[in-house]
């Protein structure tokens, strides 16, 4: 089994991004079966290791059931799908599911419950107006 350091190493895209010294540190898990880390490298500037699990018999577990050919990862649909309705996400810079690895924009360490406790009428009405963006029909993905 492979460290995530020699995960990392064998993406050119990531040698590329990250260069010749950085530092990986784990990050508490989720419910994804994906591994998530913050890598410190260049001028302190961070961004996130999405690590998927190894022997992955499909790119997602809820697209086993379709015919289609599976292209993209259901986490990259969602970013376009969200990014053509102007909704703010995590920048991916290196897409390199071969090796699986994404390195996404790393948005900090702030949990949303801790913004929206100190406001939560503010947050609330901003919630609503993002769905209300997301449900408009006008706006759909690129092809």
């Amino acid at each position: 089994m492979k460290t995530v350091e020699q995960i990392v190493q064998q993406s050119q895209q990531a040698k590329d991004l990250l260069g010749e010294n950085y530092q990986i540190f784990r990050l508490a898990g989720d419910a994804s079966s994906c591994e998530y880390f913050r890598i410190l490298y260049g001028d302190h500037q961070t961004c996130i290791l999405m690590l998927m699990p190894e022997g992955a018999a499909s790119m997602a577990e809820e697209y086993e059931s379709t015919q289609r050919k599976i292209t993209t990862l259901p986490f990259v649909d969602v970013q376009n799908l969200l990014i053509s309705k102007d909704v703010r996400v995590p920048e991916i810079y290196v897409d390199d599911t071969q090796n699986r690895i994404l390195l996404l924009e790393d948005l900090g360490d702030t949990q949303l419950i801790d913004v929206y406790q100190k406001n939560p009428e503010k947050y609330f009405l901003q919630s609503l107006q993002l769905l209300s963006k997301i449900a408009n029909p006008k706006k759909t993905p690129p092809s």
